[in-house]
């Protein structure tokens, strides 16, 4: 909730920041007089202030959530992962974001494995972040389970047999 709502925020509340800072130094009313002058900066520098910090503050949580990236869904996930293939190939270490990736471009399928310290090894369509929960099912045959844009990219390359459709698991 937070990030949404930084996110949609973040533009107006930098555009507010530069605006008070504006009406602090006298831009706003070109004030003629020192009274003018001396009023522009005790009523609008601490609001200028405030809205200067906010902003900051709000750019800072951003940047460090996401590591810069609005798109990133584990930016807190700094988990590493070795995967090991069906013919026993290893590698590894990565990012659960890379795994993701992979997962998405079909690279990890049934029967492959993932592991945080190389010793214990479970499926990787166990793991949540992978999305491993659909099956390219047709009559007599089903395939999977893989992650969505995978299933989706098999079943629009016309390798799916004919008749195939996508399913949860």
């Amino acid at each position: 909730m937070w990030r949404k709502t930084s996110t949609i925020l973040i533009g107006p509340v930098t555009i507010l920041a530069i605006f008070w800072s504006y009406c602090a130094v006298g831009g706003f009313f070109f004030p003629h007089d020192r009274m003018e002058q001396s009023f522009a900066l005790l009523m609008f520098t601490p609001i200028a202030i405030i809205f200067c910090v906010v902003a900051a503050l709000m750019w800072r949580t951003m940047l460090k959530k996401d590591g810069g990236n609005r798109n990133s869904s584990d930016a807190s996930d700094d988990r590493k992962w070795y995967i090991r293939l069906t013919g026993g190939k290893v590698y590894g270490p990565t990012a659960t974001s890379a795994l993701v990736t992979w997962a998405e471009q079909g690279r990890i399928v049934p029967g492959n494995e993932v592991s945080e310290d190389k010793l214990s090894w479970r499926p990787a369509e166990s793991i949540p972040e992978l999305d491993m929960k659909w099956l390219v099912v047709a009559p007599g045959v089903q395939h999977g389970p893989y992650n969505r844009v995978a299933a989706d990219k098999f079943l629009q390359s016309g390798k799916a047999p004919p008749g195939a459709s996508l399913q949860k698991k």
